[in-house]
């Protein structure tokens, strides 16, 4: 089992929110990442989603991704 607080972010539109959580959790595994890093980057990505309006135009960029899960705890 994993819990992580999603950090704070200032939410405008959680479209594509679980799109980037699902693709950020998928591309970490795939590079090799532990699960629970993985689920720490999904948590990040999705977050970062929200910071945005619409669903492409909110998906967020890998440096940020893994900027942001560093600070996840």
């Amino acid at each position: 089992r994993y819990r992580f607080r999603s950090p704070e972010v200032d939410a405008v539109d959680s479209t594509g929110a679980g799109d980037a959580f699902c693709g950020a959790v998928a591309a970490a595994l795939d590079r090799g990442e532990t699960f629970g890093r993985a689920v720490k980057e999904g948590v990040a990505a999705g977050a970062l989603a929200c910071t945005v309006t619409g669903a492409q135009s909110s998906a967020p960029v890998r440096e940020d991704i893994v900027r942001l899960a560093d600070r996840i705890v």
